[in-house]
């Protein structure tokens, strides 16, 4: 992934525990991730999906290989950290 081309330098907190990590994951879906408002947008409130498909329980390497391969994503720019704090995110909607 690219270094910061969004201006996105949150990162994960050092140190952080795994609910640190999911709150910096909902923070990056609900808003910080891409110009246009989060994956929230195309993805829904829950991940249920909409203009996206359904993503809830996604791992780091599902959501790395559609942001190296999907052309409506390859433009977001999230580092590695950034995409394991969404994955813990949306893995933590599993029921």
């Amino acid at each position: 992934m690219s270094d910061d081309p969004g201006g996105m330098n949150d990162q994960v907190p050092a140190n952080g525990s795994d609910d640190d990590l999911v709150e910096f994951g909902k923070d990056l879906y609900f808003g910080e991730a891409g110009s246009f408002g989060g994956c929230a947008v195309c993805h829904g409130q829950n991940a249920e999906g909409l203009i996206g498909p359904p993503i809830v329980g996604k791992t780091f390497d599902n959501i790395e290989l559609q942001l190296d391969t999907n052309e409506a994503m390859m433009g977001l720019g999230l580092s590695d950290d950034q995409i394991e704090a969404v994955a813990a995110y949306l893995q933590s909607l599993v029921p």
